[in-house]
Parts: C-alpha cells; sequence; structure tokens
C-alpha cells in the first residue's frame, strides 16, 4: 500500500470536510512535449468529496499565443484511503480524507515564438476555497498558475521542452505529535535543475493578488511554530529535494502553495506550483 494511503488510513477519526465548507483544496499546472513538437497541457484539480462535483471540462488561461487553452477531463480518480470501513469519495461519511483528482488534458497545441522574458503564464481560476482555513485570512476564489520562460531565444515550435511534474499526489492529512518527511518531489523528463521553495496563494484570477494570512503565519513559515505550542518543530524545506519535514502539536487545515523552478545552463525555463490543504488532525486514531 502506498505510504501515504497508509498514513491516511491511521486518521479515519477526524474533522470532517463538512464543518469547514467545500470545494478545491488544491490543484496544479503542467505541460509535455509530445512527439510531434506540440504541447499537450495538463491540470490536476483536488476536492473534497463532501462538497460539488469538479467540472467537466476547464479552461486554461494564457498570455501565450493563440489564446486560452480548452482541457476536457481525462481522468477522476478516487485518493481516498484504501482498507476496510475506510470512507470513499462515493460514501465519504464527512471524513476529511475522502479527497477525487481531477484531471483534464489539452489537445496537441502548437505555441509559434518565443515566450518574453517575463514568461507566457498559464492560470486556472476557480470560484470557491474551502472555508475553515487555519492559516488564511479572507479566502475568496482559487487560483493555480504556472510560468514558461525562454530557452536561449529559440521558438517553441516544434516544442523541445516538458515542465517539471509532481511524481505523487500531495499528503492531504497528517496526525499531530507525529515528526513526518513529506515528499513533494518533481521530475523533469529533460533532467533540467530543479529547485523547490515555497510560494503565496492567489486569488482573483492573474495577475491576481496574495491570499493573505493570519497572525503568526506566512508564505514562507505557512505551518505551526513554537509561538503556537512550545512542543511544535517548525516545518523546513529541502530546496534541493521538495522533502517538507515538521512535528506539529498545532491542529488546523493549512493552505500550502510549492513552487518548483528549472534551470537549464544557469537560466529559469519554466516554473510549476503544486497548492494544496494539509490538515493536521489531533484526534487520529
Amino acid at each position: 500500500m502506498n505510504i501515504k494511503k497508509i498514513l491516511i488510513v491511521l486518521f479515519l477519526a477526524i474533522l470532517p470536510f463538512s464543518s469547514i465548507g467545500s470545494h478545491l483544496i488544491g490543484g496544479e499546472i503542467t505541460w509535455r512535449c509530445d512527439g510531434n513538437g506540440q504541447f499537450i497541457f495538463q491540470i490536476k484539480l483536488y476536492r473534497d468529496c463532501n462538497g460539488i462535483p469538479g467540472p467537466p471540462s476547464v479552461i486554461l488561461n494564457t498570455n501565450a499565443p493563440g489564446g486560452n487553452i480548452p482541457c476536457s477531463k481525462v481522468s477522476q480518480n478516487d485518493l481516498s484511503p484504501q482498507g476496510v470501513g475506510c470512507p470513499t469519495c462515493s460514501n465519504s461519511m464527512g471524513y476529511s480524507c475522502a479527497v477525487e483528482e481531477y484531471i483534464y488534458e489539452s489537445a496537441p497545441k502548437n505555441l509559434i515564438g518565443t515566450p518574453p522574458t517575463t514568461g507566457w503564464y498559464f492560470y486556472y481560476n476557480d470560484c470557491c476555497r474551502n472555508a475553515g482555513i487555519t492559516n488564511l485570512s479572507n479566502t475568496n476564489d482559487f487560483t493555480i498558475r504556472a510560468y514558461m520562460f525562454p530557452i536561449l531565444g529559440l521558438s517553441t515550435s516544434p516544442c523541445f521542452d516538458s515542465s517539471p511534474y509532481f511524481v505523487e499526489p500531495p499528503t492531504f492529512g497528517i496526525c499531530t505529535r507525529d515528526s513526518v518527511n513529506l515528499s513533494f518531489a518533481a521530475f523533469d523528463q529533460d533532467m533540467d535543475s530543479l529547485v523547490y521553495a515555497f510560494a503565496h496563494p492567489l486569488e482573483n484570477g492573474f495577475p491576481g493578488t496574495n491570499v493573505p494570512y493570519v497572525s503568526g503565519y506566512s508564505f514562507s513559515a505557512p505551518l505551526p511554530k513554537p509561538q503556537h505550542n512550545p512542543l511544535n518543530v517548525p516545518a523546513t524545506l529541502n530546496t534541493a529535494s521538495g522533502q517538507l519535514s515538521l512535528t506539529s502539536y498545532t491542529p488546523g487545515n493549512f493552505v500550502l502553495n510549492m513552487e518548483v523552478t528549472s534551470y537549464r545552463c544557469g537560466a529559469i525555463i519554466s516554473k510549476i506550483y503544486r497548492e494544496f490543504q494539509l490538515s493536521i488532525l489531533s484526534n487520529c486514531i
């Protein structure tokens, strides 16, 4: 069994999403270069299974040539824990570990030209986040984004570079008091260098606005610290591997935004972002 699914099975007595509102809890945008020199864009959305279903299709907004990019749903996967008595997306029982992944893809697309130095942006905006988030204030809508930058001034048609992509789904829940190491490792099929960092969650479309944090939290420190409980071990992110390590005695629902920057010959060529909601649960079994 996948280690994240084992961890999630351990906290079946948990805070229900139905008590904190319900809709999207994360997402990410990536792209790959197919064998015909065209891009295929992919959007992943994560939603709690107590809320409304994901859309049947989405529009990827961009300033790249050709305008916005329609994406159709190609997969719908239950990321809930596996085992007897565990919730599923069809029978969530109000548990926060019942999470569903929606995957959307574009048709193959040519992007003719060279991105500006500021990059071509790609973003998706949705109306709502979950309510009851611990570390953010005044949450409204939900924006995920990615950037494609120029490479040696070369045209992107035919394409010759794919973005990094995350190897595994996010971890959506851990238990208080546990010392955990969470992997947010990405893979780049072009073997570009990758650097990991925390980033700002966005709202209001693009370029959007940074969602404000409540006192005691920030985009670079989005998880509980000793000021919240002296027993907390502050979260540390390994910028080379994407491993996040922490111990928290403070429960809650925390939004994180992970940035992965790819470099080639010392130049930035893409940035992708994964936003997700991590529940730290005090009443685990």
